[in-house]
């Protein structure tokens, strides 16, 4: 008999949560997807050896999200790669280099829908979370929030994501990648829901989390983009 398979599922937002622990990477702004239309508009000749110029070169800006989001490694440069280098070190030293990274990035599903979660009376805490602290999300958040309605909500916290779930027991936690220290987090923290964009590294062909099991209850996925027949049909 074939192995049960965990059923692929959104977990809705529960009545009972207070504080949401988002990460701001890849969730709320996405500055890999900022680095390949740079690459694209600027560095295509620099990159052109590492890289497949050309295939980034023939990707619209409109269908450049899409295709994005459906890249089975997590790093951009990675992804492009046709020789090696080190993908990594390439990768922090351009998102280093923009200062208009953030607010010149569109926003994500997940980002258009913080005024529903603010608006929302049992949302005491909207915690945007970086490891390391980055001046230039500092002043998109306040650019964003401040002199509104929800500013006493909105915090900016850093650190190591385990320390900052410790200090602040969210209830829902949003975490761009699927690794073995998240399964590490969420089954050892069974009260707090972990959800993760549905880029295709995260996610099998039928939606289910990689390595996710039955156990799993704690666990869900959104859209990290909304798509639609108009742009499939062109």
């Amino acid at each position: 008999m074939a192995d049960k398979k965990p059923m692929p599922r959104t977990i809705p937002m529960d009545i009972k949560t207070s504080k949401l622990l988002i990460a701001y990477n890849e969730v709320i702004k996405q500055p890999g997807l900022y680095i390949l239309r740079k690459i694209r508009d600027e560095y295509m000749e620099k990159f052109k050896p590492y890289i497949n110029t050309e295939l980034l070169a023939e990707i619209s800006d409109k269908d450049l999200p899409y295709i994005y989001a459906a890249r089975n490694v997590i790093n951009p440069l990675q992804w492009l790669a046709i020789t090696e280098f080190d993908y990594e070190a390439n990768y922090n030293s351009l998102a280093k280099r923009f200062k208009t990274m953030y607010i010149e990035s569109e926003p994500t599903t997940l980002n258009q829908h913080m005024t529903h979660f603010l608006k929302a009376f049992f949302i005491t805490d909207l915690c945007f979370w970086t490891e390391e602290y980055d001046k230039r999300v500092d002043f998109d958040i306040q650019t964003t929030y401040n002199n509104t309605d929800f500013s006493e909500k909105v915090k900016y916290v850093t650190g190591p994501l385990d320390g900052c779930i410790r200090d602040i027991h969210p209830d829902v936690v949003f975490y761009p990648y699927i690794t073995d220290d998240m399964w590490k987090l969420s089954r050892d923290n069974k009260d707090i829901v972990f959800i993760y964009p549905t880029y295709l590294f995260n996610v099998t062909t039928k939606g289910i989390l990689h390595g996710q099991t039955d156990d799993d209850d704690n666990v869900g996925t959104y859209p990290i983009i909304q798509s639609s027949t108009a742009h499939f049909m062109g």
